[in-house]
């Protein structure tokens, strides 16, 4: 491998990191004014896989969010959802704080999930986002 081909593979290394970077900083510039102009309590990044096991399953009646469930929460039906939560978010902090209060540990792990926000703003009346 001569000088001039190592020096290549370096320049591609750098140029995908920059690429990845620069994605990044787009999609979290989308993810917050998705957020800001839609007016949202809450919004949130979710994938679609393959396999969710082990992840959280974002539960949606057509396009709105209802809720968040936990992998070991989830019934048989929701199981069968490939939508899972990324676990990234961003909250109208006055609506974030007034649900924290709200939070139960009634669930099989017995903690208490930031995940069951998202149901609690949807039974308020309120929207979530997510992308």
């Amino acid at each position: 491998m001569g000088p001039h081909r190592l020096g290549y593979q370096r320049s591609c290394c750098l140029c995908l990191d920059l690429v990845k970077y620069l994605l990044c900083v787009y999609y979290f510039y989308k993810f917050f004014s998705t957020h800001i102009e839609n007016k949202n309590s809450a919004t949130l990044l979710s994938s679609i896989v393959e396999d969710p096991t082990g992840y959280g399953r974002v539960v949606r009646e057509n396009d709105e969010v209802l809720k968040i469930v936990e992998h070991k929460d989830c019934t048989e039906e929701e199981l069968k959802i490939n939508e899972m939560n990324a676990a990234i978010y961003c909250f109208d902090i006055e609506k974030l704080l007034n649900s924290l209060d709200k939070l139960s540990n009634n669930n099989n792990q017995g903690e208490y999930y930031l995940t069951d926000v998202i149901g609690i703003l949807k039974e308020e009346g309120k929207t979530s986002g997510i992308l």
